[in-house]
């Protein structure tokens, strides 16, 4: 038996050598170019570091919030227990008023400018309809534009790619970050 083997046309040389000449440049494009997979797993790592120097700080924020809550007690003990000089008695009264009240540094303390209004945290208009109790809430923020307003295509394009169940679980929180009125956004 004499192995049978077709001559190929001149069209389907043509067909193959393009194909050829298609295919092995985009192979050895596809070999050569580094991966993204690499990025991701250095994303992946940071995301993961990032999430571990947050538990430890969470973990010290608990701790020293202890510490705080100890020593408030025991200096509390030590105040109407009278076993303390009497200077030292009428120092810590002077310096003391609430000793239950001791807190660590809240925004306040970094933000010292928002003490000046009450209101200061407080949104300047909401419209909601007390929905809580979802598993995802999406933050979107934004500002005045001089052209053109993004936030309608944004929303709009949010909502779109949702399916129910999903709109049902989820809460979106537009900031508009201006101080003058919400119009044109």
């Amino acid at each position: 038996m004499t192995p049978h083997f077709t001559t190929l046309t001149p069209v389907r040389k043509r067909c193959v050598i393009v194909l050829v000449l298609v295919l092995v440049p985009c192979v050895i494009l596809n070999l050569l170019t580094p991966s993204d997979m690499r990025e991701e797993a250095v994303l992946q790592n940071s995301i993961a570091e990032l999430q571990a120097k947050l538990e430890h700080l969470h973990a010290k924020y608990i701790s020293s919030q202890e510490e705080i809550n100890l020593l408030s007690h025991q200096l509390l003990q030590l105040i109407e227990s009278n076993h303390i000089l009497p200077d030292l008695q009428l120092l810590i009264n002077n310096g003391t008023s609430n000793v239950t009240n001791i807190k660590l540094p809240s925004i306040y303390n970094f933000l010292p400018h928002f003490l000046n209004d009450p209101n200061s945290l407080r949104p300047a208009f909401v419209q909601s309809k007390g929905r809580s109790g979802v598993s995802m809430v999406l933050g979107v923020p934004t500002v005045k534009r001089e052209v053109q307003s993004y936030l309608m295509a944004t929303l709009k394009n949010l909502l779109d790619r949702m399916n129910t169940a999903e709109i049902a679980d989820t809460l979106i929180i537009v900031l508009v970050a201006e101080v003058s009125g919400i119009a044109n956004y």
